[in-house]
């Protein structure tokens, strides 16, 4: 016989709407199974004999519901699905914007480097590059393009401007060739809508992202506390009945049964090593 696993989850405060997993949905299944096969007088009459009580199978059936989001309201839920649906488009907007901050980088790092090799003809091209360019890379397309391109154009904004200077050389080459200010502009928006706090994404109707969160822990703690409940409960009644009493209350798995996963998944995503059952 396989012993279940029983999935361990961590609370922690957190607006992720709850979601259990699949290994969550097993474990509860096997929960209720347990609940109502134990009501059968044979197994009951044996379960008193270990201290099991109606006391014990309120509790459990308590945690089984608020785990399993019975006790989660419609409104709740429904916050949940529009804060999925928030990520969801804030997510498509942060990845449009990181791209055209990627593009700008990998046409316009490149391109500078070799204008100001034209324009430095004095010998210090390269001095005059790497001062340019201090602490500046590209990035590959990620979050750190918003840094690099962020110093890039403070950088060509502190370019020294005054007729026939270098600096002023080099500003000029890069708007005939297409960097001009109009463009320098948008690159600059671009760069601070990625920088921003952005709260227009959030839902401004139902449940607030707090109540949501509160929602999300009670049913972590719940789906903990059960699987602490199953843990005890299993390891006693494992010495009390047979291997198909054990299968029909859900405390073990058909010898040759497939184990599902060296690891258990908690519900949110998070994943942690399957406990011994």
């Amino acid at each position: 016989m396989r012993r279940p696993k029983t999935p361990i989850t961590v609370t922690r405060p957190d607006t992720t709407p709850f979601v259990v997993d699949a290994d969550g949905r097993r474990f509860l299944e096997r929960v209720a199974r347990f609940l109502v096969q134990i009501q059968h007088p044979t197994l009951m009459a044996r379960a008193l004999n270990e201290g099991y009580s109606t006391r014990e199978h309120g509790v459990v059936w308590a945690l089984f519901t608020e785990a399993a989001g019975g006790a989660t309201s419609v409104e709740l839920n429904a916050a949940s699905g529009a804060l999925q649906l928030a990520d969801a488009q804030a997510n498509a907007a942060r990845a449009h914007r990181l791209k055209q901050l990627d593009t700008f980088e990998n046409t316009w790092f490149p391109r500078t480097r070799a204008m100001i090799r034209r324009v430095v003809t004095d010998g210090t091209a390269e001095l005059y590059t790497a001062a340019f360019f201090a602490d500046i890379e590209q990035q590959p397309l990620g979050p750190n393009v918003v840094g690099s391109v962020s110093c890039y154009l403070m950088r060509v904004a502190s370019l020294d401007t005054t007729p026939g200077s270098t600096g002023a050389q080099v500003r000029e080459l890069l708007r005939e060739r297409g960097l001009t200010d109009e463009r320098i502009a948008s690159a600059v928006a671009l760069v601070n809508e990625a920088k921003s706090f952005d709260l227009s994404f959030l839902p401004t109707t139902g449940p607030t992202a707090a109540e949501v969160a509160a929602s999300s822990a009670r049913r972590a703690e719940a789906l903990t506390r059960l699987a602490g409940w199953y843990d005890d409960w299993a390891t006693t009644f494992r010495s009390v009945f047979n291997a198909r009493e054990q299968l029909k209350l859900g405390l073990t798995h058909a010898k040759g049964r497939a184990s599902r996963r060296t690891k258990t998944a908690a519900p949110g995503g998070r994943t942690d090593p399957a406990q011994p059952a």
